[in-house]
């Protein structure tokens, strides 16, 4: 536009000294007549000069036309462009106008070019803001750190976003925007506002709808594990009362018919006069030990129901406490365990301390729990081998260790072999018998007194240590 604007002041200039040149040509023209009228003979001499003249005349004629045509190119050109421009910027001010987004447009020096009927009513502008600096405004929402974002932008055509909310708590997008004019310079600054609190909103509703489904899904997760531990307890609780059915037939069925032969026996040498009495005694004894081990087996299974199952205070095992020393307590449970022993070929190795020491407990229930686990290390145990049976002190503790070079437990079982009807991998194959209720009998019962077992074993075939532990009486 101002190169069009250079062009007419040009071509006006051109004009003005053509008709300037036509005026001093008109001037010499009336002079030379005068000349012509006084002085002929020079009119008549320069004659041929007028001629000269006279078409240099014609072709600045023809020149001043061309310049005439052209002039009224570009002016009706102009005509055009200002129409044009007139249009787009009809069409800015109703975008604006009708534009429901809070907009201002500001020059490289901050001071405010154009606002949005929407940003004057959300930041209280007024028309004559318009020219000033944005920055001496005070704005119905503060903007942090307002003049250093748009100096950024402006110097480094950087665009920049961030969320607001204002004194309402209504939440902002703000957007600050280069200017930039159809030759990509830098001619001021855009700052928009858009409001996101319904999207805040719903994304704060979106998260803790995510966060409840995520509840949910552990606690479903949780449930099925829950269902699943419990399906596989029960199949495991089925598994074992099988087996401990399987196995309590066998073990009352075993003590059963040796104390039915002899007692036929018994029968038949009281009939026959010539019978010797040591083939009556030795009946006798067999169906003595076969009933004491019936009997204690039927103690072990009310025992451990007692302890374990017993809701009512009737049913619970009740203890007798008393100072008991342990020595002696050793020496009866390992004489208990010495038949099963003598059946074995198996010796049983004492070890006892020199003084005697002392706890206070139930000494029946004491001689039980020894004896349970003498004789699982007694069964799992090969014949013609040992098991150690050693009673030591150690500070405010009565130990006892028992090992034995047998079977050994294999690691997988190990954490189980506390458990109610755990049982060896060779329990159904009547080469280890035993209801796996003895260890388990044996745990709560030292629980009851105050004391700790454990068990060690370092796998399949390398035996067993049992050791318990009481507090030691003063």
């Amino acid at each position: 536009m101002k190169t069009d604007k250079v062009e007419i002041k040009r071509l006006q200039g051109d004009l003005k000294k053509a008709k300037e040149q036509l005026r001093l040509s008109v001037e010499d023209q009336e002079a030379t007549s005068e000349e012509f009228q006084t002085a002929n003979e020079e009119i008549l001499s320069t004659n041929e000069e007028l001629q000269s003249i006279n078409e240099e005349l014609e072709t600045a004629k023809e020149e001043l036309q061309s310049t005439n045509e052209e002039l009224t190119t570009v002016n009706e050109e102009l005509q055009v462009r200002n129409s044009q421009l007139s249009l787009v910027n009809n069409d800015m001010q109703n975008f604006l106008a009708n534009s429901d987004v809070p907009m201002v447009m500001v020059a490289n020096n901050l001071s405010i070019r154009r606002i949005t009927p929407a940003a004057e009513r959300l930041l209280n502008f007024i028309p004559a803001d318009i020219g000033r600096p944005i920055t001496h405004l005070k704005l119905a929402i503060e903007i942090p750190n307002l003049e250093e974002r748009l100096h950024t932008t402006v110097n480094t055509m950087a665009s920049q976003e961030f969320e607001l909310q204002d004194r309402r708590g209504i939440w902002y997008s703000v957007r600050i925007r280069p200017y930039k004019t159809e030759e990509n310079k830098i001619d001021g600054v855009v700052l928009t506002l858009v409001d996101i609190d319904e999207l805040k909103k719903n994304v704060v509703q979106l998260e803790k709808t995510a966060n409840d489904l995520k509840e949910h899904q552990i606690d479903l997760v949780a449930s099925k594990q829950v269902v699943e531990d419990e399906s596989s307890h029960r199949k495991e609780l089925e598994r074992q009362k099988d087996e401990f059915i399987a196995i309590l037939s066998h073990e009352l069925r075993n003590p059963l018919s040796p104390i039915l032969a002899h007692a036929e026996l018994l029968r038949a040498s009281a009939k026959q006069d010539s019978a010797s009495n040591s083939g009556v005694k030795e009946s006798a004894d067999v169906i003595e030990r076969h009933a004491k081990s019936m009997g204690r087996l039927l103690d072990d299974l009310l025992d451990v129901s007692s302890v374990i199952s017993g809701n009512s205070k009737s049913q619970r095992v009740r203890l007798q406490p008393k100072r008991l020393q342990m020595n002696t307590a050793v020496r009866n449970a390992v004489e208990t365990a010495r038949t099963l022993a003598v059946e074995k070929k198996i010796d049983i190795v004492v070890k006892n301390t020199k003084t005697p020491v002392y706890i206070k407990g139930d000494p029946v229930r004491i001689e039980q729990i020894l004896v349970n686990v003498l004789q699982n290390a007694l069964k799992y145990s090969a014949p013609k081998t040992q098991v150690h049976v050693t009673l030591t002190t150690e500070r405010k503790f009565v130990i006892i260790r028992i090992e034995d070079k047998g079977q050994g437990i294999e690691p997988l079982l190990l954490p189980k072999i506390f458990d109610l009807f755990t049982q060896g991998s060779h329990a159904l194959k009547g080469k280890t018998p035993g209801l796996g209720i003895g260890l388990a009998l044996a745990r709560n019962l030292v629980q009851m007194h105050g004391g700790e077992i454990s068990a060690e074993s370092e796998g399949r075939g390398d035996g067993s240590t049992f050791t318990i532990k009481f507090p030691r009486a003063k």
